[in-house]
């Protein structure tokens, strides 16, 4: 079973979805962390160029009488930009593809773990089948044995044939158990094929050995065992940290982004402007918008979880009721009942309503003790239909 499991994890498609999914979270921690880094750009152009203007009419004509105003320009840029601050977006986006590709991991260890269970449950399934069949076999054998014994012994009139019929009785219903066993193996090795992705070799197959030394010793052990190592339960947590890194990529637009830019400049006979002309510039840029029509508060609102109900200065927030875990998925909480639309006067009337006074009950009363009696009498009619005037006690 251990050579199937190894070649079950190595080669099952959902392990394999799994792990090019952690693989690519990790390359997405690598591009997050690239947003620290120093970002160079190269720029560069050449071609003729003509300019028609007063200007250049004058200044692009030769001693010699010759225009000149189409010339080849050659211009080379190489920029370097750095960025020193931006409102901890980078740090918050290099956080969130880090906490990614622990869900990532977790992930494929569960998907590892459930297609483990999947194996040895069609291992043990097809095991458990065959060794039932091997039962149902020896006890059809058995059973006919003991018919035929019981055949010989009515043959020398020492049985009777009520015995002969039993033992038939039972031989049909260990048969009826045989084929409800052998039909079971086929579904079991179907399930086997499902997931294995070949035929079961039945010859081979050994019952396993429980590793009864892995087990956890006490059941508090075991439950803690399951809430700090359980894949799922640890993904979950850390999507909840996802969700927090979001809000501080999303508070990050708020911030001014301050950038050291450094640049280099090459031009040779650009814009009408004969000769080579060298520059550089080291600078400090910030940015900080201002306005933009609230975009970004509406994108925070927008985003799954992300809603947040407005408060006045001096009163609490505001929460939303939440069902309690009890409770029906239709039954709504006594605060939610939808309202009827009456008046107060309109909703006093109608309850009201409902109440009897004190003669009217104890009519209603005599009339449903008369009821009950004329209910009793006709059912002793039914009862006696010879004497329909008795009653019996």
């Amino acid at each position: 079973m251990h050579d199937e499991l190894r070649g079950l994890l190595a080669s099952h498609p959902e392990v394999r979805s799994r792990t090019n999914a952690l693989e690519s979270a990790n390359k997405a921690v690598d591009e997050a962390f690239a947003g620290f880094l120093l970002s160079l750009d190269l720029s560069a152009d050449t071609g003729p160029e003509g300019i028609d203007s007063p200007g250049a009419r004058t200044a692009m004509t030769s001693p010699e009488g010759r225009n000149e105003r189409r010339r080849t320009r050659y211009v080379t840029t190489v920029t370097g930009t750095q960025n020193l601050f931006d409102g901890f977006a980078t740090s918050a986006e290099l956080d969130q593809a880090q906490l990614n590709a622990r869900v990532a991991r977790f992930t494929l260890e569960g998907t590892r773990q459930n297609t483990m269970f999947d194996g040895i449950d069609a291992y043990l399934n097809v095991l458990r089948q065959k060794r039932l069949i091997e039962l149902a076999r020896s006890n059809e054998r058995t059973i006919m044995r003991q018919l035929n014994l019981e055949d010989e012994r009515v043959q020398r009139g020492a049985g009777i044939a009520v015995d002969v019929l039993e033992s038939k009785r039972r031989l049909q219903l260990a048969k009826e158990r045989r084929v409800n066993f052998e039909d079971a193996l086929e579904d079991a090795v179907s399930q086997y094929i499902q997931v294995f992705d070949h035929a079961p070799d039945m010859d081979a197959m050994v019952d396993p050995v429980p590793p009864v030394e892995l087990l956890p010793a006490t059941q508090d052990q075991a439950v803690s065992i399951a809430s700090t190592e359980n894949p799922a339960v640890s993904s979950s947590r850390l999507t909840v940290e996802v969700a927090h890194q979001l809000r501080r990529a999303a508070r990050a637009d708020y911030y001014p982004t301050f950038d050291l830019v450094g640049s280099y400049n090459f031009e040779k006979h650009r814009d009408s402007v004969i000769g080579t002309r060298r520059e550089w510039s080291v600078l400090l840029q910030a940015t900080w918008n201002l306005f933009n029509g609230q975009r970004v508060r509406n994108q925070r609102l927008g985003r799954p979880g992300g809603a947040e109900l407005p408060r006045q200065p001096g009163k609490p927030r505001i929460r939303h009721p939440q069902r309690r875990r009890g409770d029906a998925p239709g039954v709504a909480a006594a605060g939610d009942r939808p309202r009827t639309g009456r008046s107060p006067g309109e909703r006093r009337q109608h309850r009201l309503r409902g109440v009897r006074s004190p003669q009217a009950a104890a009519r209603g009363r005599q009339g449903d003790g008369d009821q009950r009696a004329r209910r009793r009498e006709r059912d002793h009619r039914r009862a006696d239909p010879v004497h329909p005037g008795v009653l019996r006690s």
